[in-house]
């Protein structure tokens, strides 16, 4: 059986939704099936990878090179199931685990003419909307990793329950565990801390869905120094024109995106990830598996 996943960027150190699609490719090879990746990056070695090219430079271009390349890549393939993992026209089974855009965009803004003047009129929000469409109504399965995105399919694009299959986020417990005290101190020492400071760990690419600068501004806040790590991304420049706008530049650390997020959570003394809107973060699942509250 041949089995074609559907992913822009495949791999480790990439993201949830990244690694899911490295962990299921690798599940697959694993139980004897033939296992392709269309992306337009991948870091998985041993398992074929065609690669879909993304052009342009702004998320408009992009998003919609990728779907239009996967499509005409797909065509080449001789697969027995597609799995999407990313909007793709087609797929057997897709899986929407990244914030349904119809729902994100009621959800995003509090003042619902605003959302809906960009919802007709913004020629990026149009376009994912149309590719969200065509994913969807195309597909012959969806799978969900939440029950709130399930009802949300049902809400804005009147999917029959019987056609969605809710399959709950898993955690590594090997690699994601518990560890003494001593192990945890060494960790932060490897970020150039004390034991003694206090780390909150942030961990997400997209800052304003994830809510970074709504903890920006707890943090200025307190009347404790902390000490807070960001892991996902690098600081952009209204992240960083925030941090010195309240006066927090000095208590912010940025880690970039990182392949040892476990030791992170063991270095942190609490997790902190206060989206807006998010499925299922695999984020809590890890800090929890490690302990870290």
């Amino acid at each position: 059986m041949n089995i074609t996943i559907v992913r822009r960027r495949c791999g480790y150190g990439m993201g949830g939704a990244e690694s899911y699609c490295a962990n299921v490719a690798r599940g697959f090879k694993k139980r004897g099936y033939r296992v392709t990746v269309v992306a337009d990056e991948s870091s998985l070695e041993g398992i074929p990878f065609k690669r879909a090219r993304v052009a342009g430079r702004g998320s408009v271009l992009k998003n919609l090179t990728f779907f239009m390349e996967s499509q005409a890549v797909l065509k080449k393939l001789d697969s027995s199931l597609v799995y999407g993992l990313s909007r793709v026209r087609g797929a057997d089974f897709l899986r929407i685990s990244d914030p349904l855009h119809a729902a994100w965009l009621d959800l995003g803004y509090e003042n619902s003419l605003f959302a809906a003047f960009r919802r007709h009129f913004s020629l990026r929000h149009s376009l994912l909307l149309w590719q969200e469409r065509q994913a969807i109504r195309t597909c012959k399965y969806i799978v969900t990793n939440s029950r709130l995105v399930k009802d949300q399919l049902a809400s804005y694009y009147r999917v029959k329950s019987e056609y969605v299959f809710t399959v709950y986020n898993g955690v590594d417990h090997e690699r994601f565990r518990p560890l003494p005290e001593d192990a945890r101190n060494q960790a932060k020492n490897a970020l150039g801390m004390s034991p003694g400071e206090t780390a909150i760990l942030f961990a997400g690419s997209d800052f304003r869905r994830k809510g970074l600068f709504c903890l920006f501004n707890a943090i200025s806040r307190m009347d404790r120094e902390v000490v807070l790590l960001v892991a996902g991304g690098e600081a952009t420049p209204e992240a960083d024109a925030l941090c010195r706008q309240l006066g927090i530049s000095d208590s912010v650390k940025w880690l970039g995106y990182r392949l040892d997020m476990e030791r992170l959570y063991q270095a942190a003394d609490l997790f902190c990830l206060p989206t807006l809107y998010d499925p299922f973060a695999n984020t809590v699942l890890e800090a929890m598996a490690c302990g870290t509250p």
